[in-house]
């Protein structure tokens, strides 16, 4: 799911790459599927950090925000590919 060509040398680096995973309380890693395929019904977004304070307050939402099967196996679809 990238637009980078390896061949190229114009290889992708993600901000987790070049912190070399060492993100600490400060950087969060978001990617959605409404921005990135341009579709505003795709409700999905991933959360990447390593700030447990911020995953604590998260985790009391998770209830209200849950993903429905059919958009689970589309995402699931994409994401294989």
């Amino acid at each position: 799911l990238t637009v980078h060509s390896h061949e190229s040398g114009n290889r992708f680096h993600s901000v987790i790459e070049i912190l070399d995973n060492k993100l600490e309380n400060d950087v969060h890693f978001l990617w959605s599927f409404s921005k990135d395929f341009g579709a505003s019904g795709f409700r999905l977004a991933i959360l990447y950090t390593q700030n447990v304070r911020l995953l604590q307050a998260l985790a009391n939402l998770n209830i209200f925000s849950g993903v429905s099967n059919p958009m689970q196996l589309i995402a699931a679809e994409i994401m294989s590919e």
